[in-house]
């Protein structure tokens, strides 16, 4: 006579031609191997239903969806800055930025509360944040600032004396230029680009970044066509 031997309730050896019933001890969590009568067509693998007495072929679940991961509140904020500067820049519009600028200032001021880094695109806000001076003050780590017209944010507390003004210590302050009205920004060295930001070159055209962000911005759109390309001029 054939036999499956079963543990939990799946088939994990055949033994044909047996005079007696065959034993097999637990496994080593203590379940234990039931040896039941079978004909040919039983194979390893297969399932035993105990309540029916029968075998059928083992089907592996579906495998499940992996989950959306929930956004962070860098994702929200981030999101929402994009959201908004998309929106100044498709309007062009005073009453449109006038409307939006607050808000989104907002949203910076708790990113910087957050300790946590402006994207890319955050200058579009800059004109509500504060104006730098070489005043001897310190400037708090992820702190935003204003100087010379472009936006900074301090990478860590730093003495704010002209030595170390934003424009002269890269290490010292991630750049967050401010567009114009078009949402166009202007390029300027050690910038982070983000895709679909248009930056105006020192040639006076206007590029999109398409592919490939970049983090310190070293040259001149028209410099780095992996990133950028033309779109006006």
């Amino acid at each position: 006579m054939n036999y499956a031997m079963i543990l939990q309730n799946m088939v994990i050896g055949v033994l044909e031609n047996q005079e007696t019933e065959p034993y097999w001890p637990p496994d080593p969590d203590g379940n234990p191997v039931i040896a039941i009568p079978c004909d040919d067509t039983v194979t390893l693998g297969m399932i035993y239903d105990p309540e029916t007495g029968t075998f059928s072929e083992y089907i592996p679940p579906e495998p499940e969806p992996e989950p959306i991961p929930e956004p962070t509140q860098l994702d929200r904020i981030e999101t929402a800055l994009n959201r908004t500067h998309n929106e100044i820049r498709e309007e062009g519009a005073v009453i449109a930025t006038a409307a939006i600028l607050p808000m989104g200032a907002a949203m910076t001021f708790a990113l910087a509360d957050a300790g946590m880094e402006m994207p890319a695109v955050a200058g579009v806000f800059a004109e509500e944040w504060q104006n730098w001076t070489a005043d001897g003050e310190t400037a708090a780590a992820k702190s935003l600032w204003k100087y010379n017209g472009v936006g900074y944010q301090a990478r860590t507390a730093i003495q704010k004396i002209e030595n170390y003004a934003p424009d002269k210590a890269p290490n010292n302050y991630a750049v967050r230029p401010i567009p114009d009205a078009l949402g166009i920004f202007p390029t300027v060295m050690n910038m982070d680009v983000s895709i679909g930001m248009k930056l105006r070159g020192e040639d006076g055209k206007v590029y999109e970044c398409y592919a490939n962000p970049i983090t310190s911005l070293q040259w001149q759109p028209s410099q780095v066509p992996a990133s950028f390309r033309l779109i006006e001029g």
